[in-house]
């Protein structure tokens, strides 16, 4: 077949068209089938059906299910490659229960689901669903209406659904297998979308993203842990929970604001930002952990640190903040970073060349040309002026042949330090003394000093 339209307004009993291995290369089109119902296929038992479906399926009346059989152990394949677009009558996926054996999928490879004015159902609850499998791909519902078993949905492996604001209702099942992903335009994220009484499984390896175009919300139906994780609303998107991310966290457009909340960067993973288009908040932070390979340079996490190394050290933390340092009266940009590492005896020694990036949404009013580091040996009770060469062009200051890359770093006015601003720092044995000498440049509120060394074992 090529076309394939049904107006049988005559109908008054199910007529199933027996498909098996059959290929419909352009359009089917249900028009009426009065009080009847029209179905593609009933395999007799222990059997199968295939059927191939090239173009779009239309329902604009009438009563359409893949299958209405209720013979057991049946395999049903819909392989379709164009949208579902009903727009009255029913439209169901399966109206047989297959003996509770058999299994019907719809397999929806690059098209779309748009369904208004319309009936759904399924009469085999656990083996028949529609297969989401393409790239990106909608699911778009209004006027809805639900008899039993709903309309049940699975996402598989790299195909991403658009539930915009659409609402799925009735007890159908919803599932979103690994590395499958949905979108949610709701201002309260996937928990609106989602109100079927089915089961809802949601991958802790799935992809989930925010795009709408009011400020949203994450919600209690978001996983803990997640493969990527993506922001595309301008309004900007709030975190109410901790997260995970093993793949990418990826800002579009819009902020996530972590609100007193923490994101973890997976081993693997990256956070991807664009500018203007940061993780942000006062409270919470977002932390990743990498290793150092010599001499090639590396932003552990994509958090913004980039460190290039004259030897090789495990286990490096970066923990990103966004409050402000602040003393003397003064204040650092809205980014601050917390270095540790895994082992203690892992804290390098070595000459590194580092770069601390920022965002210019995050300056707090500091001319850019200003920008210098700032660290903190005191968990950011006092600080110490660095120095360092801006970039304001790639927004990033560079410290080069630096060998204390531990505890706290932030970037601030050169001109507006907070409080001491250390220009030279030296240390020279004397016999089984060690003779420390410093120089600063200014120590304002300074209340002193504290000296720790460390025994060599």
């Amino acid at each position: 077949y090529y076309n394939l339209v049904f107006d049988s307004p005559a109908l008054t009993s199910n007529l199933n068209m027996g498909f098996t291995n059959h290929t419909i290369s352009g359009d089917i089109t249900i028009a009426n089938t009065n009080t009847g119902r029209w179905q593609l296929c009933g395999p007799v038992v222990d059997s199968s059906a295939t059927l191939n479906i090239l173009g779009d399926v239309i329902h604009t009346g009438g009563n359409f299910a893949t299958t209405g059989t209720g013979n057991g152990n049946t395999t049903i394949i819909i392989n379709h490659y164009g949208d579902i677009i009903a727009t009255a009558g029913n439209f169901s996926i399966s109206r047989g229960s297959q003996g509770g054996t058999g299994t019907t999928n719809w397999y929806l490879h690059n098209g779309s689901i748009t369904m208004s004015n319309v009936t759904t159902q399924n009469s085999n609850v656990s083996g028949a669903r529609f297969v989401f499998m393409g790239n990106e791909q909608n699911l778009t519902l209004s006027n809805m209406s639900y008899g039993g078993g709903g309309l049940p949905i699975r996402v598989d492996d790299g195909a991403i659904v658009n539930l915009g604001t659409s609402v799925i209702q009735g007890n159908g099942a919803f599932t979103v297998n690994d590395f499958g992903g949905i979108n949610t335009a709701q201002d309260s994220g996937f928990v609106q979308n989602l109100l079927t009484t089915g089961t809802v499984t949601l991958s802790s390896l799935g992809n989930y993203g925010y795009n709408g175009s009011v400020a949203q919300v994450t919600d209690n139906l978001l996983p803990v842990n997640v493969n990527d994780l993506t922001i595309d609303n301008a309004a900007g998107v709030t975190l109410i929970g901790t997260v995970q991310v093993f793949g990418i966290l990826n800002l579009l457009s819009g902020n996530l604001h972590l609100d007193g909340n923490n994101i973890n960067i997976g081993p693997a993973g990256v956070l991807i930002e664009t500018p203007g288009n940061t993780v942000t908040g006062l409270t919470g932070s977002i932390s990743a952990m990498g290793d150092l390979s010599a001499g090639v340079p590396n932003n552990v996490g994509g958090l913004g640190v980039m460190v290039t190394s004259d030897g090789n050290v495990t286990g490096m933390m970066v923990i990103r903040s966004h409050s402000e340092a602040t003393g003397n009266g003064n204040e650092g940009i809205f980014r601050q970073y917390f270095i540790d590492y895994l082992v203690d005896e892992d804290i390098p020694e070595l000459a590194v060349s580092v770069r601390f990036y920022y965002d210019e949404s995050e300056l707090n009013s500091i001319p850019e040309a200003n920008l210098r580091v700032f660290h903190s040996t005191d968990f950011g009770n006092n600080w110490v002026g660095i120095g360092g060469t801006v970039n304001t062009t790639d927004n990033y200051v560079e410290l080069t042949n630096f060998n204390e890359l531990f505890l706290n770093f932030t970037l601030a006015d050169v001109n507006n330090p907070i409080p001491v601003e250390l220009t030279s720092f030296s240390a020279t044995t004397d016999g089984r003394s060690v003779k420390l000498d410093w120089i600063t440049a200014s120590e304002i509120n300074n209340r002193g000093w504290n000296i720790e060394r460390k025994y060599s074992e």
